[in-house]
């Protein structure tokens, strides 16, 4: 991945996720950096607050979450990712199987729809996820 010297400007969003039938409507930033688009937001797992970001490129995504359980998984159609999930109680070696990545960007928001497997090995978990991110005015108040 090339680095780049542009500076990263972050505008304000209304962030709608929607993990396994649980929807939240939170406030985030979007951002764009080469073919990227970044979303960033805060929202809770469990009682701890958590930073979460996805970046999204048009054939892979990328998660990472920054709190009590601190991941990073990118997910590409088809492909299986191997990745350590970081627990108050260490890491726990997982695998991702991606079964379904669409991804639609706009100029000022981004859609993506994502379903993976995540496997311990002897659990096998299935989400399904829909992200929707829009550029807001400072002021606005409505945000889904």
């Amino acid at each position: 991945m090339k680095q780049s010297n542009e500076q990263l400007i972050e505008y304000p969003a209304a962030v709608h996720l929607t993990v396994n039938g649980q929807t939240n409507c939170v406030s985030g930033t979007l951002s764009r950096q080469g073919e990227a688009t970044i979303v960033r937001f805060g929202e809770m797992q469990g009682f701890a607050p958590t930073k979460t970001q996805f970046t999204v490129w048009p054939d892979r995504v990328e998660m990472r979450k920054t709190g009590e359980f601190s991941t990073c998984i990118s997910f590409t159609q088809g492909e299986k990712t191997a990745v350590e999930l970081q627990t108050a109680m260490g890491a726990i070696p997982v695998t991702v199987f991606t079964t379904r990545l669409a991804v639609k960007t706009g100029q000022d928001l981004v859609f993506l729809r994502l379903s993976y497997t995540l496997s311990d090995g002897v659990e096998n978990q299935i989400f399904s996820v829909t992200l929707r991110a829009r550029m807001q005015a400072p002021s606005a108040t409505e945000l889904c």
